[in-house]
């Protein structure tokens, strides 16, 4: 276990791979509320600062917190093992650099999960696994091809989903969604913009927030994809209905 001394960032180093098995009880980090007698907030870093090209997560860890500061950084994260604290990711990841990238293959990930923490996500690409991204993050481009997405910020440039569940919370306006499979939950209250497409079997559905939304553009529906506006929750909603 690595718990403490965790502010490394005097330096860059080219290649961080953090390779565990489920025996080796591996755990980076602290969490936000101290166990180890009586709770308390913990009051030293929670998080591995530490400059980073390129790092690589395959680990069976329940707690891997690593902050890559303002250096840019490609991350994969490839496996991890279930979340050491019920409720919050196995893997938490913070970092500003605005050329960031983040693939999930598997696993358990937050992107600046807690308040008061901030990452920058040029691209998300997921290919499984879950990943919760906080009010903290910055995240411009999506690709997600599986697994469950939550976002809880403002997607800047596109999300474009395949399959899988993507559910957006939050204020931020949402610059356009490709929708060729699966489900997205529109419960934010931010504007969709761009030229929403959705086909296959892709569901968009605004039910679960009832607060009035603003769709700029109609949605251009393919196949047996579809749109959920029982509440009615946007005032002027165009769908045009192609093949």
């Amino acid at each position: 276990q690595i718990k403490h001394g965790l502010q490394r960032n005097g330096f860059t180093i080219t290649t961080l791979n953090i390779f565990t098995d489920r025996d080796s009880a591996f755990e980076l980090g602290l969490p936000k509320t101290n166990q180890d007698a009586t709770a308390y907030p913990e009051y030293r870093p929670t998080e591995l600062l530490l400059n980073v090209t390129t790092a690589t997560i395959r680990s069976e860890t329940g707690r891997c917190n690593i902050n890559f500061g303002t250096v840019q950084t490609a991350v994969s994260v490839e496996k991890t093992d279930s979340t050491a604290e019920s409720g919050v990711p196995a893997v938490n990841l913070l970092g500003t650099n605005a050329s960031n990238t983040v693939e999930v293959v598997a696993g358990d990930v937050g992107l600046a999960y807690f308040a008061g923490q901030s990452v920058t996500v040029a691209t998300l690409s997921q290919i499984d696994g879950t990943v919760v991204a906080g009010l903290g993050a910055a995240l411009a481009t999506i690709n997600k091809r599986g697994g469950t997405l939550t976002t809880n910020a403002a997607i800047t440039t596109s999300l474009t989903q395949s399959k899988g569940t993507s559910t957006l919370y939050g204020t931020g306006n949402i610059a356009l969604i490709i929708g060729n499979g699966g489900t997205i939950f529109y419960n934010c209250t931010g504007t969709l913009g761009g030229a929403t497409i959705l086909s296959g079997d892709c569901i968009l559905n605004f039910d679960g927030d009832l607060s009035t939304k603003t769709v700029t553009n109609a949605i251009d529906v393919y196949g047996d994809a579809d749109v959920v506006d029982n509440n009615k929750v946007i005032s002027t909603l165009i769908i045009d209905y192609n093949q």
